[in-house]
């Protein structure tokens, strides 16, 4: 199983203080001990990177929802293992310590949890550090995002590698799990992450930059997809790089 913990940064840090925070002091605070004790396989930091393909990006999605400045996703081996740990003594402390340092830069109110079933559609291999593009969605219809998931996926497998540039492609489809609560209750959230999203990493920026720009290209094909299965304007997509904290990519095949 793996969450995914959309984070709003707090209004009074800028996005460089909440960046370097995340990365240079929660996340070696977090791997200090507590990722075994609450069994974490795999811990991944994305940090929206702004680029003047933001806009553009924005815009051709029709963006209603603003980009999150940070995705913290974590691979864990099952749904008893979450709630095993979480429901222990040890497990609530580790889950405290870490509560308690994610209040010095994220508002947790209006940051967004959930657990997903990953699948993938591109199975490359994208290294620490690569930039990704990530859109998610919040549905009319929820159990519809299985058949938005295929029609994604037929868009993709129906470009030819050459001409599409992207190294890998992975469907997230959301979970309602009391697994959920686990992690919502202690940051005092309530909120309901996107139903589903989609991570495309892509070759190189230059690569990135076409996909955006193209009036017929491939995102665009997937943005009139989920146009189709959207909930009013609640769609958001932005650009992450990835920075790979716990687990490679052998890994994380193990686990899944």
């Amino acid at each position: 199983m793996k969450v995914s913990f959309f984070m709003r940064k707090r209004q009074d840090r800028s996005l460089d203080q909440f960046s370097n925070y995340w990365r240079e002091n929660h996340g070696p605070y977090a791997m200090s001990g507590r990722t075994d004790r609450l069994g974490m396989l795999r811990y991944v930091q994305n940090h929206m990177i702004t680029t003047p393909l933001s806009d553009a990006l924005a815009h051709r999605v029709g963006a209603g929802v603003p980009p999150f400045e940070g995705v913290c996703q974590i691979w864990f081996e099952s749904e008893d293992a979450i709630l095993r740990t979480r429901s222990s003594a040890d497990g609530t402390r580790a889950t405290g310590d870490l509560v308690n340092d994610e209040l010095n830069f994220l508002d947790l109110r209006q940051s967004e949890i959930r657990f997903y079933r990953e699948e993938h559609c591109i199975d490359g291999i994208a290294g620490s550090g690569a930039q990704k593009l990530i859109l998610g969605l919040k549905m009319s219809d929820p159990g519809r995002a299985e058949g938005l998931g295929h029609d994604v996926g037929d868009i993709l497998a129906g470009v030819q590698d050459e001409d599409r540039h992207i190294a890998r492609a992975v469907h997230n489809f959301g979970l309602d799990t009391p697994a959920n609560e686990k992690l919502r209750a202690p940051r005092g959230n309530d909120r309901d992450a996107f139903d589903y999203f989609l991570e495309l990493w892509f070759r190189d920026y230059a690569s990135l930059a076409r996909a955006v720009h193209e009036p017929a290209g491939v995102l665009q094909a997937i943005v009139k997809s989920v146009r189709a299965y959207q909930r009013g304007n609640e769609v958001a997509a932005w650009i992450a790089q990835e920075r790979i904290m716990i687990g490679g990519e052998a890994r994380m095949r193990a686990a899944a």
